[in-house]
């Protein structure tokens, strides 16, 4: 038994190591083809990548040395289609790699790609840590380009940011590094790279910046060179000296970390103002280098990989060389405007209020220097009360369906954390509507508005029209309280208004032809900013401001413009160093003027360039010269262009009101004409309720009359509280035959003489309002009869009744609004005066 059991057990014992030996050689199996499969993936993977790569390789340009070494200038047009400009190599020296001084290529390997020797053509180091950052943020966020490959982008590769350009940028890069020494790529990009102002390469970067030859510079200098490359018009010495001055000192601390200068060189080039280290340039011959400097600008900011000196572009701009050259007149002689000195200065910009497109720029006064500030396109100051429309008034419109008529109380008022704020004649002028707040420029009810639309809605507003306010803004933004608004940014806001509500960023040019025929537009499309209904309702307010408001001077009958006026004041500690006096009401930092056409549109700055004891605007002829500047060019650009209109669009409703009802009330026919306003309601929300605040004057009284020689005394009485507001029409009829006129008088009384013997005369008075010819009295009359005489005393031929001797009356105060008609200038009874009220 004992036996049995054993055999058993043993074969028991080898069934289960034939099973152990199974599973064993089934995981093996399964191991092993998932290897396989692992293998597989792997080549598939590998293959499928590989054929990604060449198919987006295929089409990679060839490294062709001409694009390379010999750059192919570029042709600028007007918006004619005329040549004005062609831009190249008149500002480019080349130079070898044996005379590039050290200091020079460290500075840029330091800053650019301190691993060049190292790698071939492409950084994986530094290339996979821009992929993660692009991964987290979106792609073309952040670059990892070596100097090879921004050679590659310089010279070969199409502007967008696409894997497929990227892959191809890797590629070329590496055929680059196989084909070229690193020296001779050194010298390839040190040769090529851009530096402002349309200067490349590093030799006639020194030269320009400087003043003198590569082999002079000293190690400051060529760390600002190296700070400028990363974006060279944003980091142009001239225009921004504290900007660069921080890049600089930033790669003199890179260039101390990699060995390549002392600390001591570290520490002296930091200790040298920018200002100091840079020439001043002699102003360019052309006379359109301002509006050039601008093309280059805009070009370099698109960020289309396109090469003004060196890639043999046409670009197409809006310049109009006539309006330039009007403009250039304008700016630097005194005789279209008499400037107040030498160092007045002013800047402004003339954009199609429709395109945005800037058909010329006035960039300064008697520029010395090229390519430096421009007054039309980097200020960056205050706008004052130019910003009401944009800020205050506009919302209020779009978002609170406010009427021109809305009624705001200007009142001693403070912002919300205790401030006071202050109107510019530091007075308050009570109850008044939103138009008359805007043409009279007042600050408060601007600031109640802003409070009433809200901060948020306001920025947003703001925003969309290009100005650059960040966040919300704060409550005194409202009257022009911040830095800050260039002519180039308030002309685009306000064309806005005159264009329907749409939205166009300013721009200079309409597109570029590259070498091979290729077309890129640059013509940036267009936003609907507001409501049109909102841009003709601030238009119509602002045509208030050039009819009877502020910016009366800027106004040209002959067209069609609305605008604003603008200035703002300085600080109490600048007025205190400067000895300013705080009572002279034309004291100002800057003085604005914005204003458009439906076909042009102008934005006008004023002041001076540094503000010392005696360089401030003080006298009201400084402060004129903007709206003279915007009034001269307004009237050139219009010349021979039919004369157009703001259109009214559907939604707005155009009627007479009668001022000081709240809310709004019809004006009834018996309303004086002083009394009355013409106001835009949206449509639904038109007053429908007409006022009852005038009647119809009462009728005189006591009407009497005499006849002494041959000569009729006629008097009467009136209301002594209305007397002075009224006139009186004589009319009389002959023997029952119709009414005449006779005249206006002012006086309860009158004598006619010349009578016509045996006649029967009625007389007829009516009482007329002065301010309103619609409103008059019922007629009261008086009658009388003319004995016969049989002597000649000059009654009996039938002449019509003469006045040997005008009864005298009391002079009429008149304001000009409504003249009275000539004393003999009559109409008869119910006949109407066509004079419009403005």
């Amino acid at each position: 038994m004992s036996q049995y059991n054993s055999r058993e057990q043993k074969k028991l014992a080898q069934q289960q190591q034939l099973e152990k030996n199974r599973r064993k050689s089934k995981h093996k199996s399964f191991y092993k083809k998932l290897i396989l499969v692992f293998v597989l993936l792997f080549f598939i993977g590998a293959a499928s990548a590989g054929a990604t790569f060449m198919h987006l390789i295929s089409d990679a340009p060839k490294l062709d040395e001409t694009l390379l070494k010999d750059p192919v200038s570029s042709k600028v047009y007007d918006v004619n289609g005329g040549k004005i400009a062609e831009i190249g190599q008149e500002k480019r020296i080349p130079v070898s790699y044996k005379n590039i001084p050290p200091v020079v290529e460290n500075a840029f390997l330091a800053t650019e790609d301190v691993r060049f020797y190292k790698h071939s053509g492409v950084d994986w180091k530094r290339t996979i840590g821009a992929v993660i950052a692009q991964l987290k943020d979106g792609y073309g966020t952040q670059g990892g380009s070596t100097i090879t490959q921004q050679i590659i982008k310089l010279s070969f590769l199409t502007p967008e940011k696409t894997l497929k350009r990227k892959f191809q940028e890797w590629y070329l890069a590496y055929q680059l590094e196989q084909k070229y020494s690193k020296q001779q790529i050194l010298e390839i990009y040190l040769n090529k790279v851009y530096f402002a102002n349309g200067v490349y390469g590093v030799a006639k970067a020194t030269e320009y910046y400087f003043g003198k030859p590569l082999s002079k510079i000293e190690p400051h200098e060529a760390a600002v060179l190296a700070a400028m490359v990363q974006s060279p018009n944003n980091y142009d010495p001239y225009k921004y000296p504290d900007k660069i001055e921080a890049r600089r000192d930033l790669v003199l601390s890179l260039m101390n970390q990699q060995g390549f200068i002392t600390n001591k060189e570290k520490l002296s080039g930091r200790s040298i103002p920018i200002e100091k280290s840079i020439v001043k340039q002699k102003i360019s011959n052309s006379p359109y280098q301002s509006f050039l400097d601008q093309v280059v600008e805009e070009l370099t900011k698109a960020n289309k990989n396109m090469n003004i000196s060196s890639d043999g572009l046409k670009i197409y701009t809006t310049l109009d060389t006539k309006a330039q050259d009007y403009v250039n007149k304008l700016m630097n002689t005194n005789e279209i405007i008499k400037y107040p000195n030498a160092q007045f200065q002013a800047g402004f910009v003339l954009l199609d209020t429709k395109t945005g497109a800037v058909r010329a720029i006035g960039s300064g006064r008697d520029r010395k220097v090229a390519g430096g500030f421009n007054f039309a396109t980097d200020i960056k100051n205050q706008p004052g009360s130019t910003i009401k429309p944009i800020l205050d008034y506009g919302p209020a419109v779009e978002y609170l369906k406010w009427s021109t008529a809305q009624e705001i109380k200007d009142e001693k008022t403070t912002y919300s954390d205790g401030t006071p704020i202050n109107n510019f004649d530091g007075k308050y002028k009570g109850p008044m509507t939103l138009r008359d707040a805007l043409a009279q420029s007042r600050n408060i009810p601007a600031l109640k508005a802003f409070k009433a639309v809200g901060r948020t809605k306001a920025g947003n507003f703001a925003r969309s029209l290009g100005i650059p306010i960040k966040g919300d803004p704060y409550e005194a933004y409202s009257i022009g309280g911040f830095d800050g608004v260039s002519p180039l940014q308030l002309a685009g806001a306000y064309s806005a208004f005159g264009n329907k509500g749409k939205y166009t960023k300013p721009y200079f040019i309409t597109r570029v032809v590259l070498q091979d025929g290729t077309e890129v537009s640059f013509i940036p499309k267009s936003k609907l900013a507001m409501k049109e209904e909102t841009a003709y309702m601030v238009t119509d307010m602002l045509r208030s401001v050039v009819d009877y408001g502020t910016g009366t001077a800027a106004n040209i009958p002959s067209l069609d413009i609305a605008g604003k006026t603008g200035s703002t004041n300085f600080r109490e500690d600048t007025m205190k160093k400067y000895n300013m006096n705080d009572k002279n009401k034309f004291l100002a930092r800057d003085v604005w003027f914005a204003g458009y056409t439906p076909d042009f549109t102008i934005a006008v700055w004023t002041g001076y360039e540094k503000i010392s004891d005696k360089s401030y605007i003080s006298t009201a002829p400084e402060h004129q010269v903007s709206k003279k500047i915007f009034k001269n060019l307004m009237t050139y650009a219009n010349t021979n262009l039919k004369k157009s209109k703001f259109e009214k669009p559907y939604g707005v409703v155009q009627v007479s009101i009668e001022k000081g009802t709240n809310p709004p009330k019809l004006a009834s026919k018996y309303t004086p004409k002083k009394m009355k306003s013409l106001e835009l309601f949206l449509k639904g929300k038109v007053p429908t309720e007409e006022s009852t605040a005038y009647r119809e004057l009462p009728p005189i009284t006591k009407l009497t009359g005499s006849l002494k020689n041959d000569e009729l005394f006629i008097s009467w009485e009136y209301d002594k509280e209305i007397l002075k507001d009224v006139k009186f029409q004589v009319s009389y009829s002959l023997d029952e035959g119709p009414l005449k006129p006779y005249k206006f008088v002012e006086d309860i009384k009158f004598n006619m003489n010349k009578l016509q013997a045996g006649g029967k005369y009625i007389i007829s008075i009516i009482a007329v309002s002065k301010d309103n010819d619609e409103n008059r009295s019922k007629p009261m009359t008086w009658s009388v009869e003319i004995p016969e005489s049989d002597t000649d005393n000059g009654g009996d031929s039938g002449e019509t009744p003469t006045e040997p001797s005008p009864v005298e009356t009391p002079p009429v105060e008149n304001d000009g609004t409504n003249p009275l008609p000539d004393i003999m200038d009559n109409v008869a009874p119910g006949n109407k005066d066509k004079n419009k009220n403005n």
